[in-house]
């Protein structure tokens, strides 16, 4: 009985513990699922995972890593286009990095270093959401004449951000060549 109250109180204890420390990072996981048809060939199915995790480091520094897994039922081509139907769709990538890095807070503006996606600052918008992610990436004109960091690929940059009252003015500079090394 003293061991069954003393596992009991350990416990409680460690998710006292664990809670009040797991509070201070944020982790987030989003699954999205396409299901894909063209009434005549076929369908398939098509997955993509993505884990985000941030870690304070004090007052004004953070670590980012955000990961993503894509996985398909089938390599066959729905449609003969390059756009394909889908902004999610990709090879079966089981694992790569879409962030790694360091976040730097100081006053209206903010520094990242490390590895980073080109979508997670530009092409995330209402205005250009049908693009995010899609099958010829960022907007076609550049990434099929450029090599750019796009979806699924990362590349190491850094990103600066200035928020003064309704202005948002960025800028970044990337090594130019995305890769995606985690993958199995």
């Amino acid at each position: 009985m003293i061991v069954k109250r003393f596992v009991l109180c350990a416990a409680m204890v460690m998710v006292t513990f664990t809670n009040h420390y797991l509070a201070a990072q944020d982790f987030n996981l989003t699954y999205t699922t396409e299901f894909q048809t063209d009434f005549r060939k076929g369908a398939k199915w098509v997955n993509l995972l993505r884990t985000d995790f941030q870690q304070s480091l004090g007052s004004s520094v953070n670590i980012e890593v955000a990961s993503i897994s894509v996985a398909r039922t089938s390599d066959k081509k729905l449609v003969d286009d390059l756009q394909v139907y889908s902004n999610i769709e990709e090879e079966n990538l089981p694992l790569a990095l879409a962030i790694l890095g360091i976040n730097w807070h100081v006053g209206a503006s903010s520094i990242f270093v490390g590895i980073r996606n080109l979508n997670e600052d530009y092409f995330n918008s209402p205005c250009t959401s049908l693009f995010t992610n899609s099958s010829c990436g960022i907007f076609p004109t550049l990434s099929a004449n450029y090599p750019i960091a796009n979806y699924p690929v990362a590349s190491v940059g850094m990103d600066y951000k200035l928020k003064l009252g309704n202005w948002h003015m960025e800028t970044s500079i990337y090594n130019g060549t995305g890769y995606n090394m985690f993958v199995g």
